[in-house]
Formats: structure tokens, sequence, C-alpha cells
């Protein structure tokens, strides 16, 4: 609800900080926001989030499947599953940025991720 230039992406990536470092919370986080600003969160992560491992997800639809496949998760063995052999995924992202179209485009694999926080930058323009 702020003006332009008042800081509100600083704040939003300092929030998520604290759910990191106070609260524990290392992920994953959802930043949906439009296509022309992906890259200056990215920057501003780098800035106030630097320990946070942080995927752009945009692109064709090709590239966007290759960065599921590759980027998304680890796949690791859950030693407290007993009699399971099914892998656990484990997102190998803290934050994931993307754009309202993106996101509406592949809403059916990011749905089923447990996101502990979604973020909308610039919702009213939805």
């Amino acid at each position: 609800a702020d003006e332009m230039g008042l800081g509100k992406t600083v704040q939003t990536v300092s929030f998520l900080n604290y759910l990191y470092y106070e609260k524990d919370i290392d992920g994953p986080f959802m930043v949906v926001a439009p296509a022309s600003t992906l890259y200056n969160w990215l920057r501003e992560f780098a800035i106030w989030g630097d320990k946070f491992n942080v995927l752009v997800y945009t692109g064709n639809q090709a590239s966007r499947s290759l960065v599921r496949h590759r980027e998304f998760y680890f796949k690791i063995k859950n030693p407290l599953k007993k009699g399971k052999k099914k892998k656990d995924l484990v997102p190998k992202f803290n934050a994931l940025i993307t754009s309202y179209d993106t996101a509406i485009n592949d809403a059916h694999f990011l749905r089923k991720i447990q996101w502990e926080c979604l973020v909308v930058d610039e919702a009213h323009r939805m």
C-alpha cells in the first residue's frame, strides 16, 4: 500500500530473514511478482538475504521443466520412514521468485510444495 521507493522489497526480505533466523523457518518461501521485477527481487535477496538459496523460476515451458527436474529438489532417503523406499523431496531453495503468469501456468506443480510464506508483490495489479 506504500508508494514506490519506500523499501517494501527490503522489508519483505527482512521479514523472511526474521522467519529464517528467529523462528527457524527456512522456507520454502514463494515470491510472485511482475515479470519486470524478478531480478530486482533477486538483487535484494543477494544483499539482505545472503544465506538464502534463491531460485528465479521463469522462462519458456521447456526451460522451466528442466529447472523443475534439476533444480527444485534434493532427493534424499528419510531414515525415519520405516519400510518406505520412496525418496522424500526436499526443496533445494529457500525462496522461489516467479511471475504471475508462470505461477498460474505452473500452478499444478507449484501447489504440490508446502510453502511457508507466500509474498505477492503488486497484488493490486492482479
